[in-house]
């Protein structure tokens, strides 16, 4: 979405000229992960760094953003509870449309040119002033990445969890094995040394 007023999630766009076919590179952009994606559990808290990296296309009725997102990702394994520390990428391709029934902006030399908006239609909008455009990632942001979390982290695929009698971590110790004692034998096993005892 393109505000009047820049933002954190805010690209400006002003040196891209609107005509068809021109782009602007990203490069190394830093951002705030906004909040709301994911919990505490499997989550990125608000305001982690987010590092965009792609290229803004201008097409005939919109803006074209074809790009990589990187962010930190911090958790523990599902299966053994060790922490987990990497990062999470996700490759978007998203287009902002122009708006029609919003109001126009000059651009650049008395070009004039429509209000760009993100394709979510519960952002609020406003009209531009000269040569203050920008393009507004939080909503991009948030679906992808939220999109991205893994439903269970693991600190590696064929990780072995823990053990469900001792609790032991089985990737450090993958030989370790507790002794299986069926209920019903140990009961008769204990009515024989009952019996050996009484015969004595």
């Amino acid at each position: 979405m393109v505000r009047e007023h820049e933002t954190p999630w805010s690209i400006s766009i002003s040196q891209l000229s609107l005509k068809a076919g021109k782009t602007q590179d990203i490069t190394d952009y830093v951002m705030p992960a906004p909040s709301g994606i994911g919990d505490e559990l499997v989550g990125i808290p608000e305001g982690t760094d987010v590092t965009i990296d792609g290229t803004l296309e201008s097409l005939a009725d919109g803006i074209l953003f074809t790009g990589t997102i990187h962010v930190p990702f911090n958790s523990e394994c599902a299966r053994c509870l060790e922490p987990i520390h990497t990062t999470i990428t996700t490759n978007p391709v998203v287009f902002f449309t122009y708006e029609e029934d919003m109001p126009k902006a000059h651009f650049g030399e008395g070009e004039e040119v429509d209000i760009i908006a993100s394709q979510d239609e519960t952002s609020d909008t406003y009209p531009l002033a000269p040569g203050s455009i920008y393009i507004n990632f939080e909503s991009m942001l948030r679906d992808q990445l939220a999109e991205a979390l893994p439903l269970q982290p693991l600190d590696r695929e064929d990780c072995l969890g823990l053990c469900s009698q001792c609790g032991i971590n089985l990737n450090e110790h993958p030989n370790h094995k507790h002794d299986v004692v069926n209920i019903q034998w140990a009961a008769l096993e204990g009515l024989k040394k009952k019996l050996e005892t009484e015969e004595k």
